[in-house]
């Protein structure tokens, strides 16, 4: 193995969904790296209908958890790099080669801490995305980055799993924790951005395909409380927590038959935290024209005398 050509093991957890073999034909595209492909079998009846390559290394983990898949992929790992990617997301050919020079040429080696991310297209049915829509050119802070709000419109800040590198020491050091139900990757990135200097790198291209709308196994109607009561246990800045509160758990409270949850996020907000002016407009905005919308529909209901 030669400097130019880096050896990364990439992490595949899977709960045996068909996707798998996109990701992993998608891995096996990979140009400019050597590649070692870990993908870790976390379903319950096995993968083996799948016929994958031969050269995909397959380990088996019995916790049933993704996150605890993760793990068993970055110890069995042998490359200096390892990467992740869910079993229903793709990359570009030239991913982890571009993110290795991003990292190159902002100075950092294998052997230091860092993590990092790249952009990703976000398909949704017959929508794209692209996420982010502007790159920072230093190192981000993850709490901010993610979750404070500058601005009404939304940046698209993501740091999702199937983005992120990293030197495979800081995957021993900051281990993936188990039997978490919603927000693994964010917990991971606070929990570094927690135990000291880790810097957070964005190669600057779209290098990911993100397949949102995959099941979830939590109820939408408990995914919201379950992500407040997150941000109350993680996210230690109000401002920050705020800002968070009326991003996430406020928009998957959306799918409430009433505006009901997304006025109780409102005003836990305001009373537990300190949310930023986008925020708080943003929220009030679409409490709004939901209520315009209610109206609207009533006036439409209500028979001509």
């Amino acid at each position: 193995m030669t400097q130019s050509r880096p050896l990364v093991s990439v992490v595949i957890p899977t709960a045996g969904r068909s996707s798998l073999t996109r990701a992993v034909d998608s891995a096996l595209s990979q140009v400019g790296v050597e590649l070692e492909v870990l993908v870790v079998d976390n379903s319950t009846d096995g993968i083996e209908q799948l016929r994958l390559p031969r050269e995909v290394v397959i380990h088996r983990s019995n916790a049933g958890d993704a996150n605890a898949a993760r793990q068993v992929g970055v110890a069995a790992a042998v490359g200096p790099y390892v990467a992740l990617l869910d079993d229903d997301d793709a990359w570009h050919p030239e991913k982890l080669q571009r993110q290795i020079d991003h990292v190159n040429s902002s100075g950092y080696s294998v052997e230091e801490d860092w993590i990092c991310g790249c952009g990703m297209t976000i398909i949704d049915g017959n929508q794209r995305i692209l996420a982010p829509t502007t790159f920072p050119k230093e190192p981000v802070v993850p709490s901010e980055y993610l979750f404070k709000r500058t601005s009404v419109r939304d940046p698209y800040h993501q740091l999702q799993s199937s983005t992120l590198l990293f030197p495979a020491h800081v995957g021993h050091k900051l281990p993936f924790q188990a039997t978490l139900p919603m927000h693994q990757d964010w917990t991971w990135l606070l929990n570094g951005e927690a135990s000291g200097p880790m810097p957070i790198l964005l190669a600057p291209d779209y290098l990911v395909s993100y397949y949102r709308g995959s099941a979830n196994s939590i109820t939408s109607s408990t995914r919201w409380r379950t992500s407040s009561q997150w941000a109350t246990d993680r996210i230690g800045d109000p401002r920050i927590r705020g800002d968070f509160l009326l991003t996430v758990p406020f928009n998957m409270a959306s799918q409430e038959g009433s505006a009901r949850p997304q006025i109780a996020i409102l005003v836990n907000s305001v009373r537990s935290a300190r949310p930023g002016l986008p925020a708080l407009s943003r929220a009030s905005f679409v409490l709004l024209r939901r209520a315009m919308k209610s109206l609207a529909s009533w006036a439409s209901r209500k028979p001509i005398p």
